[in-house]
């Protein structure tokens, strides 16, 4: 599960854009909002993608960003 507004932050805090982040995840802009908003699923690619341009390399700051309970692993 995505906590949602520490993501959206952190895209706007590096200034990436959302329509950036969806072409590196290989999504559409649309399918990246449900994704960021727990409306769809979220896969652990995506997350480990998702760390790489946000720059999120700790397991405190992966913890923030986060809810591994609810990681889809396939």
């Amino acid at each position: 599960m995505v906590r949602t507004n520490k993501v959206k932050a952190r895209i706007v805090e590096l200034g990436i854009g959302y329509p950036k982040v969806a072409k590196y995840l290989g999504i559409n802009s649309a399918t990246l909002s449900l994704k960021l908003s727990n409306k769809r699923r979220i896969y652990l690619d995506e997350v480990i993608k998702l760390c790489k341009i946000l720059k999120i390399t700790t397991a405190e700051e992966l913890k923030e960003y986060f809810n591994l309970d609810f990681l889809i692993l396939s």
